[in-house]
């Protein structure tokens, strides 16, 4: 036991670190990257899909809040803008994006649409 630390405190001075936990390969050194606050291009294209979804959601939602008015009478007014129905709305605005990213998750992860064409037969 005293052995592993001083081997991880020598990897650490060195700038390597040692991965272990690959199924069917032995350990590897792979070296630290050179700061840690970095974000990769893959994961800032990600942040940046996510964020785009997220936006996308909402205009959405806040068009469907607002179409009624342009179709239906005032009267309906009441109706349509009750205290459930803009309760349930704001619960939409939280939860709307969270589906909307799950449901285009391969999109936000790897910047591929498949089509639902391409994945039938599969």
């Amino acid at each position: 036991m005293p052995g592993t630390l001083s081997r991880y405190l020598e990897r650490v001075q060195t700038g390597r670190r040692q991965t272990c936990f690959r199924i069917g390969s032995g350990p590897s050194d792979t070296p630290l990257p050179s700061r840690p606050d970095e974000l990769k291009t893959g994961e800032l294209m990600v942040a940046v899909r996510l964020v785009i979804t997220w936006i996308a959601t909402w205009v959405a939602l806040i068009a469907l809040l607002f179409a009624p008015t342009l179709v239906l009478p005032d009267q309906w007014g009441y109706y349509v803008y009750s205290p459930a129905s803009v309760g349930l709305w704001m619960l939409s605005m939280l939860i709307g994006p969270l589906v909307a990213a799950a449901a285009g998750w391969p999109w936000i992860r790897h910047g591929v649409r498949k089509s639902r064409a391409s994945t039938i037969g599969t």
